[in-house]
């Protein structure tokens, strides 16, 4: 189990449903992009239309929001993550909430998300608003 509380210094900023499970606070999170270049907020942009995910854009700062409920979505992510060569440097990236109660556990789905986007080298962070 990866929980993360008030001390630690991980960036991690969410949005997110709470559900409650043998008395741990579980999160639903998101997962966003931003820094993005206008030719590469186009191009995923365009991309992402065709794609069975929940996501908001936001075109003045070109960023993207998207909701990441199950393992499904996460596996989209690392999909489009490949596809448009996102990686260390390329792009910010993040996991982010608007909750934080003394300490949460992410979902096994986004352990997982970490660990696969070591693999493809995307460092992206997680922060507690």
């Amino acid at each position: 189990m990866f929980q993360i509380g008030a001390k630690n210094t991980a960036k991690i900023n969410f949005m997110m449903n709470i559900q409650r499970e043998n008395g741990i606070d579980e999160v639903n999170c998101a997962f966003r992009m931003l820094n993005m270049s206008l030719d590469q907020f186009v191009e995923i942009q365009h991309s992402m239309v065709s794609l069975d995910l929940d996501f908001e854009m936001n075109e003045e700062y070109r960023n993207i929001i998207i909701d990441m409920n199950h393992k499904e979505d996460v596996n989209t992510i690392i999909q489009l993550c490949k596809k448009f060569n996102i990686k260390k440097g390329n792009i910010y990236c993040s996991i982010i909430s608007s909750y934080d109660n003394g300490g949460f556990r992410l979902p096994s789905y986004i352990m997982y998300l970490i660990k696969e986007m070591q693999e493809i080298e995307l460092d992206f962070s997680f922060v507690v608003c």
